[in-house]
Protein backbone atom coordinates (compact mmCIF):
# COMPACT_ATOMS: atom_id res chain seq x y z
CA UNK A 1 0.00 0.00 0.00
CA UNK A 2 1.32 3.44 -0.95
CA UNK A 3 0.88 6.33 1.43
CA UNK A 4 -1.11 9.21 -0.23
CA UNK A 5 1.27 11.69 1.38
CA UNK A 6 4.17 9.89 -0.25
CA UNK A 7 2.44 10.04 -3.64
CA UNK A 8 1.95 13.76 -3.29
CA UNK A 9 5.61 14.09 -2.36
CA UNK A 10 6.63 12.11 -5.45
CA UNK A 11 4.54 14.34 -7.69
CA UNK A 12 5.97 17.49 -6.09
CA UNK A 13 9.50 16.11 -6.38
CA UNK A 14 9.03 15.30 -10.09
CA UNK A 15 7.57 18.73 -10.85
CA UNK A 16 10.36 20.56 -8.98
CA UNK A 17 13.01 18.46 -10.74
CA UNK A 18 11.56 19.25 -14.16
CA UNK A 19 11.38 22.98 -13.39
CA UNK A 20 14.92 22.98 -12.00
CA UNK A 21 16.24 21.22 -15.12
CA UNK A 22 14.41 23.71 -17.34
CA UNK A 23 15.95 26.64 -15.47
CA UNK A 24 19.43 25.09 -15.64
CA UNK A 25 19.01 24.58 -19.40
CA UNK A 26 17.95 28.20 -19.89
CA UNK A 27 20.87 29.45 -17.81
CA UNK A 28 23.29 27.25 -19.77
CA UNK A 29 22.03 28.20 -23.26
CA UNK A 30 21.03 31.80 -22.54
CA UNK A 31 17.75 31.07 -24.37
CA UNK A 32 14.30 31.12 -22.82
CA UNK A 33 12.91 28.99 -25.67
CA UNK A 34 15.11 25.97 -26.45
CA UNK A 35 12.48 23.90 -28.25
CA UNK A 36 9.16 24.61 -29.91
CA UNK A 37 7.23 22.99 -27.05
CA UNK A 38 8.59 25.58 -24.59
CA UNK A 39 6.51 28.36 -26.18
CA UNK A 40 5.20 27.80 -29.74
CA UNK A 41 3.74 31.30 -30.07
CA UNK A 42 6.85 32.90 -28.64
CA UNK A 43 9.08 30.92 -31.00
CA UNK A 44 7.05 32.05 -34.02
CA UNK A 45 7.19 35.68 -32.88
CA UNK A 46 10.93 35.41 -32.22
CA UNK A 47 11.64 34.02 -35.68
CA UNK A 48 9.62 36.83 -37.29
CA UNK A 49 11.62 39.38 -35.29
CA UNK A 50 14.87 37.68 -36.32
CA UNK A 51 13.87 38.14 -39.97
CA UNK A 52 13.14 41.82 -39.29
CA UNK A 53 16.54 42.16 -37.63
CA UNK A 54 18.28 40.61 -40.64
CA UNK A 55 16.35 42.86 -43.04
CA UNK A 56 17.25 46.02 -41.12
CA UNK A 57 20.92 45.02 -40.90
CA UNK A 58 21.00 44.47 -44.67
CA UNK A 59 19.48 47.91 -45.25
CA UNK A 60 22.05 49.51 -42.94
CA UNK A 61 24.91 47.74 -44.75
CA UNK A 62 23.58 48.87 -48.14
CA UNK A 63 23.31 52.48 -46.97
CA UNK A 64 26.77 52.36 -45.40
CA UNK A 65 28.21 51.11 -48.68
CA UNK A 66 26.44 53.89 -50.57
CA UNK A 67 27.79 56.38 -48.02
CA UNK A 68 31.32 55.11 -48.63
CA UNK A 69 30.80 55.44 -52.38
CA UNK A 70 29.55 59.02 -52.01
CA UNK A 71 32.43 59.90 -49.69
CA UNK A 72 34.94 58.56 -52.24
CA UNK A 73 33.25 60.38 -55.08
CA UNK A 74 33.08 63.61 -53.09
CA UNK A 75 36.76 63.28 -52.21
CA UNK A 76 37.70 62.92 -55.88
CA UNK A 77 35.36 65.75 -56.85
CA UNK A 78 37.00 67.95 -54.24
CA UNK A 79 40.37 67.42 -55.93
CA UNK A 80 38.87 68.29 -59.32
CA UNK A 81 37.23 71.41 -57.87
CA UNK A 82 40.52 72.57 -56.36
CA UNK A 83 42.30 72.10 -59.67
CA UNK A 84 39.56 73.97 -61.54
CA UNK A 85 40.03 76.89 -59.18
CA UNK A 86 43.79 76.70 -59.78
CA UNK A 87 43.27 76.79 -63.55
CA UNK A 88 41.02 79.81 -63.11
CA UNK A 89 43.82 81.52 -61.22
CA UNK A 90 46.19 80.83 -64.11
CA UNK A 91 43.68 82.32 -66.57
CA UNK A 92 43.32 85.42 -64.39
CA UNK A 93 47.09 85.88 -64.31
CA UNK A 94 47.40 85.38 -68.07
CA UNK A 95 44.60 87.88 -68.70
CA UNK A 96 46.79 90.60 -67.15
CA UNK A 97 48.67 91.08 -70.39
CA UNK A 98 50.04 94.38 -69.20
CA UNK A 99 51.71 92.73 -66.20
CA UNK A 100 52.94 89.52 -67.81
CA UNK A 101 55.33 88.79 -70.63
CA UNK A 102 54.73 86.22 -73.34
CA UNK A 103 57.30 83.98 -71.71
CA UNK A 104 55.43 84.18 -68.39
CA UNK A 105 52.16 83.35 -70.13
CA UNK A 106 53.82 80.39 -71.80
CA UNK A 107 54.91 79.18 -68.35
CA UNK A 108 51.33 79.57 -67.13
CA UNK A 109 50.20 77.58 -70.15
CA UNK A 110 52.51 74.70 -69.21
CA UNK A 111 50.93 74.62 -65.75
CA UNK A 112 47.45 74.66 -67.28
CA UNK A 113 48.35 71.81 -69.64
CA UNK A 114 49.56 69.71 -66.69
CA UNK A 115 46.34 70.31 -64.77
CA UNK A 116 44.18 69.53 -67.80
CA UNK A 117 46.04 66.26 -68.35
CA UNK A 118 45.48 65.44 -64.67
CA UNK A 119 41.73 65.80 -65.20
CA UNK A 120 41.95 63.18 -67.92
CA UNK A 121 44.09 60.88 -65.76
CA UNK A 122 41.77 61.05 -62.75
CA UNK A 123 38.69 60.51 -64.89
CA UNK A 124 40.20 57.33 -66.33
CA UNK A 125 41.77 55.88 -63.17
CA UNK A 126 40.02 57.07 -60.00
CA UNK A 127 37.79 54.21 -58.85
CA UNK A 128 35.84 52.78 -55.93
CA UNK A 129 35.22 49.05 -55.61
CA UNK A 130 36.36 48.59 -59.19
CA UNK A 131 34.04 51.29 -60.57
CA UNK A 132 35.32 54.52 -62.08
CA UNK A 133 33.59 57.32 -60.22
CA UNK A 134 35.01 60.43 -61.90
CA UNK A 135 33.97 59.65 -65.46
CA UNK A 136 32.93 62.84 -67.19
CA UNK A 137 35.76 64.79 -65.60
CA UNK A 138 38.04 64.92 -68.63
CA UNK A 139 39.06 68.30 -69.97
CA UNK A 140 36.89 67.72 -73.01
CA UNK A 141 33.83 66.72 -70.95
CA UNK A 142 34.32 69.81 -68.81
CA UNK A 143 34.42 72.01 -71.91
CA UNK A 144 38.06 72.95 -71.31
CA UNK A 145 39.89 71.25 -74.19
CA UNK A 146 40.35 74.65 -75.84
CA UNK A 147 42.66 75.64 -72.96
CA UNK A 148 45.42 73.27 -74.13
CA UNK A 149 48.43 74.73 -75.90
CA UNK A 150 47.37 75.88 -79.37
CA UNK A 151 43.68 75.83 -78.49
CA UNK A 152 41.34 78.75 -79.04
CA UNK A 153 41.27 79.39 -75.28
CA UNK A 154 44.98 78.99 -74.61
CA UNK A 155 46.63 81.31 -72.08
CA UNK A 156 49.26 82.77 -74.44
CA UNK A 157 47.20 84.29 -77.26
CA UNK A 158 43.75 82.71 -76.97
CA UNK A 159 40.35 84.17 -76.05
CA UNK A 160 40.85 84.55 -72.30
CA UNK A 161 37.37 85.97 -71.72
CA UNK A 162 35.84 82.84 -73.20
CA UNK A 163 38.36 80.78 -71.24
CA UNK A 164 37.20 82.40 -67.98
CA UNK A 165 33.56 81.72 -68.87
CA UNK A 166 34.38 78.07 -69.61
CA UNK A 167 36.24 77.54 -66.35
CA UNK A 168 33.52 79.34 -64.37
CA UNK A 169 30.89 77.06 -65.90
CA UNK A 170 32.93 73.97 -64.99
CA UNK A 171 33.40 75.18 -61.40
CA UNK A 172 29.68 75.88 -61.03
CA UNK A 173 28.81 72.46 -62.42
CA UNK A 174 31.11 70.72 -59.95
CA UNK A 175 29.83 72.81 -57.05
CA UNK A 176 26.26 71.80 -57.89
CA UNK A 177 27.28 68.15 -58.19
CA UNK A 178 29.07 68.19 -54.82
CA UNK A 179 26.06 69.85 -53.19
CA UNK A 180 23.92 66.95 -54.43
CA UNK A 181 26.40 64.46 -53.00
CA UNK A 182 26.36 66.30 -49.68
CA UNK A 183 22.56 66.25 -49.52
CA UNK A 184 22.46 62.53 -50.25
CA UNK A 185 25.13 61.87 -47.60
CA UNK A 186 22.98 63.67 -45.02
CA UNK A 187 19.93 61.65 -46.09
CA UNK A 188 21.91 58.44 -45.69
CA UNK A 189 23.03 59.42 -42.18
CA UNK A 190 19.42 60.18 -41.24
CA UNK A 191 18.15 56.88 -42.70
CA UNK A 192 20.86 54.90 -40.89
CA UNK A 193 20.03 56.54 -37.54
CA UNK A 194 16.34 55.75 -38.07
CA UNK A 195 17.11 52.12 -38.95
CA UNK A 196 19.43 51.76 -35.96
CA UNK A 197 16.65 52.96 -33.67
CA UNK A 198 14.25 50.46 -35.27
CA UNK A 199 16.90 47.73 -34.93
CA UNK A 200 17.35 48.44 -31.22
CA UNK A 201 13.60 48.16 -30.68
CA UNK A 202 13.35 44.88 -32.62
CA UNK A 203 16.35 43.40 -30.80
CA UNK A 204 14.91 44.48 -27.45
CA UNK A 205 11.55 42.82 -28.11
CA UNK A 206 13.24 39.69 -29.47
CA UNK A 207 15.45 39.51 -26.39
CA UNK A 208 12.41 39.74 -24.10
CA UNK A 209 10.80 36.83 -25.95
CA UNK A 210 13.78 34.53 -26.56
CA UNK A 211 16.59 35.36 -24.14
CA UNK A 212 16.95 34.08 -20.62
CA UNK A 213 16.10 36.35 -17.71
CA UNK A 214 19.08 35.30 -15.59
CA UNK A 215 17.78 36.81 -12.37
CA UNK A 216 14.36 35.16 -12.71
CA UNK A 217 15.77 31.78 -13.77
CA UNK A 218 18.38 31.75 -10.99
CA UNK A 219 15.65 32.56 -8.47
CA UNK A 220 13.41 29.82 -9.91
CA UNK A 221 16.26 27.29 -9.87
CA UNK A 222 16.97 27.93 -6.19
CA UNK A 223 13.25 27.77 -5.39
CA UNK A 224 12.82 24.42 -7.16
CA UNK A 225 15.90 23.01 -5.44
CA UNK A 226 14.44 23.98 -2.07
CA UNK A 227 11.11 22.41 -3.07
CA UNK A 228 12.93 19.21 -4.07
CA UNK A 229 14.54 19.06 -0.64
CA UNK A 230 11.19 19.74 1.02
CA UNK A 231 9.46 17.06 -1.06
CA UNK A 232 12.19 14.53 -0.28
CA UNK A 233 11.95 15.32 3.44
CA UNK A 234 8.14 15.04 3.30
CA UNK A 235 8.39 11.64 1.62
CA UNK A 236 10.79 10.44 4.32
CA UNK A 237 8.35 11.52 7.00
CA UNK A 238 5.47 9.89 5.11
CA UNK A 239 7.36 6.61 4.78
CA UNK A 240 8.24 6.62 8.46
CA UNK A 241 4.65 7.42 9.43
CA UNK A 242 3.40 4.66 7.13
CA UNK A 243 5.86 2.19 8.63
CA UNK A 244 4.82 3.11 12.18
CA UNK A 245 1.16 2.64 11.26
CA UNK A 246 1.86 -0.83 9.81
CA UNK A 247 3.82 -1.85 12.88
CA UNK A 248 0.99 -0.73 15.14
CA UNK A 249 -1.48 -2.71 13.05
CA UNK A 250 0.73 -5.78 13.16
CA UNK A 251 1.11 -5.38 16.91
CA UNK A 252 -2.69 -5.23 17.30
CA UNK A 253 -3.13 -8.43 15.30
CA UNK A 254 -0.58 -10.28 17.41
CA UNK A 255 -2.43 -9.09 20.49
Amino acid sequence: MTNPAELRGLRALGFAAREANRSMERLATGKKINRASDDPAGLTAGEALALDERRINEQIKRLQFEGSYIAARDGGSSVISDMLIEVRGLITQAANTGGTTRGEREALQLQADALLRTFDHLSNTFSFNGQRILEGSTAQALGLSGLFTGGELNLVDGDLKAADEAITSAIDRYSFSRAGLGNRARQIDSEIRSLQTELEQVMGIKSQILDTDYAAETSNLIRQQVLQQAATFTMQIARKSHADTVLRLLGGIRG
